[in-house]
């Protein structure tokens, strides 16, 4: 067996392997700090006892981690990323805010909201602990990590490390070293030539994987926020709903019962879909978004020891043009040619594990969220059957508060509607509506008419139309036998007189008086009469907004029709009679 292959088995521990087993038992917040309780486990002769408990904070990991970054003995290793800092803030934000608005909202929502920020506080600590649990167990599980004398320390003494949280000099340093890391990587990558296309290749397209990662973390984020959102805004909803059931004690209240209580289990299920998009999809998101980063990171160490070992072989040229410093030189040259062989070996096998390990952790996370998805979907499916009529009077009850709230709002749709074509239109007696046409079509169908000159009996009782006050032919028929000419009579039907009676005698003119077809006649039951009494409301209530409408722009034209008859019997009078 060769030697490296010795080394690419020794860098692979099992996954039965039990010698090392780190864990977090416990956690504790205080105000801005988080103690976490890390339990140990181990056979191994390195560590002094086989079980360990102690209490860290969030800055003895980062002390951890950049213990790790500095050693040059690993700098071929992808150095598992730091856990982020505990962020309890925006929830912090919230409950003040919650408190602050308490007198704006009900009891009930204020309880319902202070348990939804507590949920979210409690999956946020939840979360945190989580994240800085992996760090160590990959730490743990990794054969040449498991060894550092600084892991050692970090799990087995149980006194402070003296790990302080970064002041403003050493946040500073910080942004200079990662702008510098970022300045190398463009430096290197445009005046170092690869000569393995394998390195090459990795570096573009673990780039573009970054990239995309990013982009994928921000959007999953905004996504989840508007899951509480309207988990927030079923709270409300379902708040109004109940307020309204308590006062109204009439056939709505049931329904109204019904549907508040849906909307609040509803917020539970939008509640829990959110967090698991958060757990299962963004975590696993930010977290190689992190790792994908430290990939980078050891793809520019390999390039910058190219660069050290092409800088050796010039000065190895030169020391022998000058005939000087030979032996130093080639020496120099040759650790440089033994530590960039080393690091492009380790780094290409950790850059297979790194593709092998995200695939494996998106799948598992992937097909969990998408068992917690059908799992919700079904939920959801349950809740709506549940909340579905199961018998007839349950069914009658439904329906009929279905139909008073349609009618509500049929009405209150065509009481605007009216009330927008009144008032937008310039000249309401000449309007070409296709209601209006359709209408005057109904009403032209249903009144009968008669022909004057084969009804000689009628001609001798009345000569001329009691609307335009001229002689008619053809004429139509009111249910009270007064006739009139065919426009006139739509016309005063549909446009004019909003009472629709007959303009010689103001008897109201009722269309059930009036010839029908016989299966117009047979009654359609309850819902026939829902849906008429509906229709009816709603064409009184357009009739209604349309005279608002109109008069609140032409407040003088509602006697034209009274004018246009007077000025046509003072014409009549002075026309001499044939």
């Amino acid at each position: 067996m060769t030697e490296r292959g010795t080394q690419e088995e020794g860098n692979n521990v099992p996954l039965t392997d039990n010698s090392l087993i780190v864990d977090i038992s416990d956690a504790l917040s205080e105000k801005d700090k988080v103690k976490f309780t890390v339990h140990t486990r181990t056979t191994l002769k390195a560590f002094q006892k086989s079980e360990c408990l102690v209490v860290r904070q969030h800055e003895e990991f980062i002390w951890l981690h950049d213990r790790y970054e500095e050693n040059p003995i690993y700098a071929g290793y992808i150095i598992p990323p730091p856990p982020p800092r505990p962020n309890f803030d925006a929830s912090r934000e919230k409950l003040q805010r919650l408190g602050e608005g308490e007198g704006t909202m009900t009891k009930e929502e204020f309880n319902k909201m202070k348990q939804e920020l507590e949920a979210e506080y409690l999956a946020t600590f939840k979360k945190t602990v989580a994240m800085h649990e992996v760090f160590l167990t990959r730490l743990a599980s990794h054969s040449v990590f498991r060894d550092d004398n600084h892991l050692h320390v970090f799990l087995e003494f149980d006194q402070d490390l003296c790990a302080r949280p970064k002041g403003r000099l050493q946040q500073l340093g910080g942004i200079v070293k990662s702008l510098g890391s970022t300045t190398d990587q463009y430096y290197l990558g445009a005046t170092v030539r690869d000569v393995n296309d394998f390195f090459e290749q990795q570096m573009n397209s673990i780039s573009e994987y970054h990239g995309h990662l990013k982009e994928a973390t921000t959007r999953t984020d905004k996504t989840t926020e508007k899951h509480k959102e309207v988990a927030d805004s079923y709270i409300k909803i379902s708040g109004g709903l109940l307020q309204l059931a308590n006062v109204d004690s009439g056939p709505l209240n049931k329904f109204l019962s019904k549907v508040s209580d849906y909307f609040e289990r509803a917020r539970k299920i939008e509640s829990r879909v959110a967090t698991d998009q958060d757990l299962k999809l963004a975590d696993t998101l930010r977290y190689y978004m992190r790792d994908s980063q430290a990939a980078k990171a050891l793809l520019v160490r390999r390039l910058r020891c190219l660069a050290n070992y092409e800088g050796a072989n010039r000065a190895l040229e030169k020391a022998r043009h000058k005939n000087k410093d030979i032996h130093a030189a080639e020496a120099a040259q040759t650790a440089a040619c033994e530590q960039f062989e080393s690091i492009s070996a380790q780094a290409k096998e950790e850059l297979l594990d790194f593709k092998t390990r995200r695939l494996h952790a998106f799948r598992k996370s992937l097909i969990e969220l998408a068992e917690l998805e059908i799992k919700h979907a079904r939920t959801q499916q349950e809740l709506i059957q549940s909340k579905m009529p199961q018998n007839s009077n349950d069914s009658k009850s439904s329906g009929n508060a279905g139909i008073y709230v349609a009618t509500a709002v049929v009405t209150a749709l065509a009481a605007g509607v009216g009330y927008l074509i009144g008032k937008n239109s310039e000249t309401p007696h000449t309007s070409n509506s296709h209601i209006h046409r359709r209408q005057v079509r109904t009403n032209q169908n249903v009144l009968p008419s008669v022909n004057t000159r084969s009804n000689q009996n009628y001609v001798d009782s009345a000569s001329e139309c009691d609307i335009c006050l001229e002689d008619f032919n053809p004429i139509k028929t009111l249910p009270c036998n007064h006739k009139f000419h065919d426009n006139c009579i739509s016309t005063w039907l549909t446009r004019e007189n909003k009472e629709r009676v007959c303009p010689k005698c103001r008897t109201p003119w009722e269309e059930s008086k009036m010839p029908q077809n016989s299966n117009d006649s047979k009654s359609s039951g309850n819902a026939g009469i829902y849906v008429a009494t509906a229709v009816a409301t709603a064409l009184a209530a357009a009739g209604v907004g349309y005279l608002i409408g109109r008069n609140s722009e032409t407040p003088q034209t509602s006697n034209n029709a009274h004018n246009h008859r007077r000025r046509a019997r003072k014409n009549k009078k002075k026309t001499p009679v044939n």
